[in-house]
């Protein structure tokens, strides 16, 4: 798969993940074949300031006899990248719910009634067995 904005190659599954946030403004310095020039210029590549892709890369042959062949140095790429101005700002603070005291709750309404009855009826009951009909 080939990432349009950069040309780099990468296998499905494979993505570029930067660590932190970067400053804004472009970071590395662009040398996709790793022949030690900025890509379409003249000028060589700093190599303070590259992103290499590996720090190196060597094969050596093994022929199936068990010969080895010359080492072969694979060149260091380098890649760049451009960070847009990151802005961040603290989340706004939660909104603290309050009671209003003019909030009317029917359950309280509905305890406090019935509290009150069974105090009526227990008082009606000792009522009536503190008198004596005659």
């Amino acid at each position: 798969m080939e990432n349009q904005r950069t040309g780099l190659q990468l296998c499905p599954g494979q993505a570029l993940k930067l660590a932190g946030t970067p400053a804004a403004g472009t970071h590395g310095v662009m040398d996709l074949n790793g022949d030690g020039y900025v890509d379409d210029t003249t000028t060589h590549v700093d190599v303070s300031k590259a992103l290499y892709t590996n720090e190196s890369a060597i094969l050596t042959p093994v022929a199936t006899d068990g010969e080895k062949g010359e080492a072969l140095e694979f060149p260091k790429p380098s890649v760049s990248y451009t960070a847009a101005a990151y802005y961040y700002s603290e989340p706004p603070a939660p909104v603290k719910r309050t009671v209003s005291p003019t909030t009317f709750d029917a359950g309280i309404a509905v305890y406090a009634e019935v509290a009150a009855l069974s105090l009526a009826g227990a008082v009606k009951l000792c009522g009536r067995r503190g008198r004596r009909d005659a």
